[in-house]
């Protein structure tokens, strides 16, 4: 997911300052195609992992996990418009990359 998100993201920055609009339109394409095909596989490994981490107290972990995932996207929603008042879409990608960064770190080291 992180290599897509890159993809993604250079791709939109090619296209605010490049003259070369075919090279973003490849990177972004190829970016959300990556993105979108490693995605759902991310949510099965994460789920057999936990398996795997937690063999006792499952719904426990499963908790964890869902309301870790609400407090992403709460600061999604917070954070989100104000970065593209500011940077536009641009920097709305740029900034993702961040927790895209802390999950691929965090999956290395499970």
């Amino acid at each position: 997911q992180f290599l897509g998100q890159g993809l993604v993201a250079s791709g939109l920055l090619l296209l605010d300052t490049s003259s070369n609009p075919v090279l973003a339109e490849v990177l972004l394409s190829v970016g959300l195609l990556v993105f979108s095909a490693f995605h759902g596989g991310a949510h099965v490994v994460q789920c057999a992992v936990l398996t795997r981490v937690l063999p006792e107290g499952l719904t426990t972990g499963f908790v964890a996990m869902v309301g870790c995932t609400h407090l992403v996207a709460a600061g999604c929603n917070f954070v989100v418009p104000r970065v593209l008042a500011v940077d536009g879409i641009v920097g709305v990608q740029i900034v993702l990359l961040i927790p895209g960064m802390v999950s691929t770190v965090a999956g290395c080291l499970l």
